[in-house]
């Protein structure tokens, strides 16, 4: 039993300088000259020594002193920053440890009614159980911490899976701590309840390591589509630009046929009907084409590929574009758009025909950019249903996408109003342009 509880003693300094490597270079980030394979072994070397060189001394100074030392070398020789932010880092990732064993600790001592002596006391079941809870809180930090790092790349539910599965093991830590603290078991049956404290320690970790990877594969499966939808952008944008060349040379070639019958209509004293003529062939064969060019590919598509759907339903469709699309979050503006375009279409195809109309606004103010659509509708919205929540009626006016544009609009730290003024329903979204 002596070996088993010496060894999960080393188990846990190594876990712990596992931790600091992991913490530091997920802070600092690794200097260029030590991205290749070399700095795993540099890892290796740093977390053996972390783990072994603080307990050689049992002055608890001489050992804090080790463990900064240690870190801030580590730091200096392969992170990189400046020495401010590697002392900060340093100290948040010893107060991380300190307080979770703290709380391991304390909340074990409340729980089982235990002097704290006997979970510092070394070679005993309690020690190893309270060990193996303050490795399991601590590793949960630590994957929150790394979750926080990337939270656009994660939902709630996450953090609610992590947070109840490390709960759970915490309260069944304490349900064998309290069965160990009863004196009924022998040696080997309380080193069968420390194998299943550390067999679902592993069991967490595990699940956390398979949440952290499925987030990754479903964040670039998000990027990949990102990616596919600005390449479809720039090819529909590219699309319609070569259609109005067509256009333009055909009109050119026909321009000389429309205005030749013009003057022979002027030539014969047919005023009137020249101008109806003229009329004619200006409404139908001269017809603006309308484009609509940003910085941003994927935003110029669904700009542009809103504008015949709305001229096929007799909506009356314009785009006013006085800003570019902040370089960050380009894909979700253009999902954003999206959404409240297409939202609109389906309010205005309730409306009747000759009062339908769109209006979009792109425009940027003092460091904000601002998504503005307006469409017209003939009874308040916002009276029947404030929340804009799918039901029947309302619900498919104005509830599909709205979900997801506000998703969208918390990721990117933005404001979302939606409002109406007489028979105009509009959504407004500010986003900073950093």
């Amino acid at each position: 039993m002596r070996f088993i509880y010496e060894s999960a003693e080393l188990a846990a300094s190594l876990f712990d300088g596992a931790g600091a490597a992991l913490f530091l270079t997920a802070a600092l980030g690794r200097k260029e000259r030590f991205q290749g394979g070399m700095f795993y072994p540099v890892c290796l070397v740093f977390v053996g020594m972390l783990g072994v060189l603080p307990f050689l001394s049992d002055n608890s100074v001489a050992q804090i002193a080790v463990i900064l030392t240690l870190e801030l070398v580590f730091s200096m020789l392969f992170l990189k920053k400046g020495i401010g932010s590697k002392l900060f880092f340093a100290a948040c990732y010893d107060m991380i440890l300190l307080l979770t064993n703290f709380f391991v600790i304390y909340g074990l001592a409340l729980l089982l009614r235990v002097d704290l002596d006997m979970l510092y006391k070394e070679g005993t079941a309690l020690r190893a159980l309270a060990i193996v809870l303050h490795k399991a809180l601590l590793a949960c930090v630590l994957v929150f911490l790394a979750m926080a790092r990337e939270r656009e790349q994660f939902e709630y539910q996450e953090w609610l899976t992590a947070f109840f599965l490390y709960a759970g093991i915490l309260a069944v830590g304490s349900v064998l701590a309290d069965i160990t603290k009863a004196g009924h078991l022998d040696a080997g049956e309380e080193a069968q309840l420390i194998g299943i404290a550390i067999g679902l320690l592993a069991v967490g970790i595990a699940v956390s390591i398979c949440i952290y990877k499925l987030n990754k594969q479903i964040y670039y499966r998000t990027e990949n589509k990102i990616l596919n939808m600005r390449i479809e952008g720039e090819k529909d944008t590219l699309g319609r630009i070569g259609e109005m060349y067509e256009d333009s040379q055909i009109l050119r070639h026909d321009l000389k046929r429309y205005l030749t019958v013009a003057l022979g209509m002027l030539y014969e004293g047919e005023v009137g009907q020249a101008i109806e003529y003229l009329e004619e062939v200006t409404e139908s064969r001269f017809g603006q084409t309308q484009i609509y060019l940003t910085n941003s590919s994927a935003v110029n598509s669904v700009l542009n590929g809103r504008v015949e759907l709305c001229r096929k339903n007799g909506i009356s469709y314009e785009a006013k574009i006085t800003g570019a699309v902040p370089e960050r979050g380009q894909a979700e503006v253009s999902m954003i758009l999206s959404n409240l375009i297409d939202n609109a279409v389906e309010a205005e195809m309730k409306e009747e025909e000759e009062k339908r109309r769109i209006e979009v606004g792109l425009s940027g103010y003092k460091g904000m950019f601002m998504i503005r659509v307006e469409n017209y509708i003939g009874e308040s919205v916002l009276k029947k249903n404030p929340e804009l929540l799918t039901d029947k009626k309302d619900g498919e006016r104005h509830g599909v996408g709205i979900k997801s544009v506000r998703k969208m609009v918390r990721e990117l730290d933005g404001t979302y109003l939606c409002g109406e003024t007489g028979h105009t329903f509009f959504i407004t979204i500010l986003l900073p342009e950093e």
